[in-house]
């Protein structure tokens, strides 16, 4: 099996580091131990796809899709991201990026334990 976010969501669920902490429909939400919160999009069966405060620039597996700066207008992320994780909402800058593959993802997770 290709990866994708069926893949993603297991390894983010069996993740020692990590809790999840709410599920909709397309999106569901973890935290780390330090309130650090990152969310997975569902809704693309073929790209693995997350939301996270912060997010380096120099790992070949992580691609920075798009910054999302902070606003007062409810549009441009997706619209039940702060249901399931206040601190990507709105009012907060949130980065999007496209994980390539399960190494990427575990290197991620990591870098952003002590990020």
């Amino acid at each position: 099996m290709a990866w994708n976010p069926i893949e993603a969501e297991a390894l983010l669920n069996e993740s020692e580091h990590l809790q999840p902490t709410r599920l909709v429909k397309k999106i569901a939400g973890f935290v780390f131990p330090s309130g650090r919160e990152l969310v997975l999009s569902r809704e693309n069966d073929s790209e693995v796809t997350l939301y996270v405060d912060a997010a380096p620039g120099h790992m070949p597996d992580v691609q920075i899709k798009k910054v999302y700066e902070p606003t007062d207008r409810r549009m441009g992320r997706h619209a039940d991201i702060e249901s399931v994780a206040r601190s990507l909402g709105y009012s907060y800058k949130a980065i999007r990026v496209h994980v390539k593959s399960r190494t990427g993802l575990e290197l991620l997770l990591h870098w952003l334990r002590y990020a």
